[in-house]
């Protein structure tokens, strides 16, 4: 027997375990349709359950689909008005702007300075570095 025999056998008796076991799945649902509708009150019940999808579960899921839709669509249209209106203000705006490339202060410790900065004129830097002047 090769390899991809012995592999067929395999995955043809676990299919049929699986469709076994959905068999005896399905049979053990309708006992258990039949215990809680019987079958003499079922039409009764179910027009029931019916009527409490339809003035429950209906609105429900359609409040939902409709807070589905507006978070989608109009939420972020909303958002960016906000922003715009408030873009100076509002911190959450602010990473959208240009970010400024930091590095670390070269000579002092725990400072960092903007990069364009010590790259425009680096020799300028370390001159007030000697002379001890402050980076504000």
């Amino acid at each position: 027997m090769t390899m991809g025999e012995n592999f067929m056998d395999t995955a043809l008796q676990k299919l049929k375990e699986v469709l076994l076991f959905l068999c005896n799945l399905g049979r053990y649902a309708l006992k258990k349709i039949d215990e809680v509708f019987p079958p003499e009150t079922r039409s009764e019940t179910l027009h029931r359950w019916i009527d409490v999808g339809k003035s429950v579960v209906l609105p429900v899921a359609v409040g939902l689909v409709i807070l589905c839709i507006f978070c989608r669509c109009c939420l972020p249209s909303l958002w960016r008005s906000i922003c715009g209106c408030f873009r100076g203000f509002c911190c959450c705006c602010c990473r959208r702007m240009r970010k400024v490339k930091m590095m670390k202060a070269p000579g002092r410790r725990g400072y960092v300075i903007p990069r364009s900065r010590f790259e425009s004129d680096p020799r300028e830097y370390f001159r007030g570095l000697h002379a001890d002047i402050s980076l504000e």
